[in-house]
């Protein structure tokens, strides 16, 4: 159970109700509206934790001294870590699609459309994200392309250019903090944009697992541009654990596991495939030779050995 207490200000006007925007307003201190605070309730203890803390039956301590404490403590890194997870931090105008690869079962771009707001990013035309060379990426999977209004028509053309075939919708409805739709949006010409649209694009035969989930979310907004979680989990029940999924124009806050992330607002770079690691490596060393500057440069980040072993046991499994 979530509970919530009103903010009040100097400017609060509980006669005008509740703020649109509530948590994600701009203007928190200065907007007379009302908005709210979540009051933190303690995260509930997982099995293995309340075992580690002694916080269990007296039936189960005879398991827990067979098992033994450190099994617990691995057991529950392993849940954590689930597949490995790879980005690079680098301008997608600038790298060639085949460094990356060719066999992504899954591809997800949130593109920066240029759109009439001030925007954290640069913003592209229209023309240059039609030429990114995404058909480079895969010769069988599906594409989830995000799309303002604006450009629907423009993201069916993306996705013929790269030899998808549009099958389908996924509607994002928006809500507040409290679970209430946002009826006053900062986007839209006309009307107020209360939802976001992405397009779902079939090339070639892949294997999916067709009917795993419905096609409309519903899911509280956060910071700008970012995507609900509940998209993951439907490419990921559709494609599966084990197929090669990336995200181009990824964030910090996208990199997961089980997914190449791709953008210039990366924490460094970290490559565990050794195939994409070999071929990120020659293109830069291209770049120096030809005296072609990057920015950002790129720079791989230092391994971790935990996360290095648990990606080689990972691709072991799949050989």
């Amino acid at each position: 159970m979530i509970h919530f207490k009103r903010r009040f200000n100097e400017v609060t006007n509980i006669s005008l109700g509740d703020c649109s925007y509530l948590e994600s307003c701009y203007n928190k201190d200065t907007c007379p509206y009302v908005h709210y605070d979540m009051i933190p309730a303690k995260k509930p203890l997982t099995i293995a934790e309340r075992a580690i803390q002694g916080i269990i039956p007296e039936e189960s301590r005879e398991l827990l001294k067979t098992v033994g404490e450190g099994d617990v403590l691995r057991g529950m890194k392993r849940c954590k870590a689930g597949s490995p997870r790879q980005w690079i931090n680098i301008d997608i105008t600038v790298i060639p699609m085949d460094v990356l690869g060719g066999d992504f079962g899954a591809v997800m771009m949130d593109p920066p459309w240029p759109i009439h707001m001030r925007l954290p990013y640069r913003q592209m035309s229209d023309e240059d994200i039609m030429n990114l060379e995404i058909e480079k990426l895969a010769k069988n999977g599906v594409i989830f392309l995000w799309v303002t209004s604006r450009v629907f028509s423009i993201g069916v053309k993306c996705l013929e250019k790269w030899g998808y075939k549009l099958t389908d919708t996924i509607l994002w409805v928006k809500t507040n903090q409290l679970g209430g739709t946002i009826a006053t949006g900062r986007t839209g010409h006309w009307l107020n944009h209360m939802q976001e649209t992405c397009l779902v694009g079939i090339k070639g035969t892949p294997t999916l697992l067709a009917g795993t989930n419905g096609n409309v979310l519903v899911e509280k907004v956060r910071e700008t541009s970012r995507k609900p979680e509940g998209i993951y989990e439907i490419i990921e029940a559709l494609v599966g654990p084990y197929c090669p999924k990336a995200e181009i124009f990824g964030r910090q806050h996208n990199i997961r596991n089980g997914w190449l992330t791709v953008g210039n607002q990366l924490p460094s770079t970290y490559i565990h495939d050794i195939r994409i690691h070999n071929r990120l490596l020659g293109f830069a060393r291209t770049c120096r030779a030809r005296k072609v500057r990057l920015n950002p440069p790129i720079f791989f980040q230092p391994p971790d050995a935990d996360r290095d072993e648990y990606a080689k046991q990972y691709y072991l499994q799949r050989q």
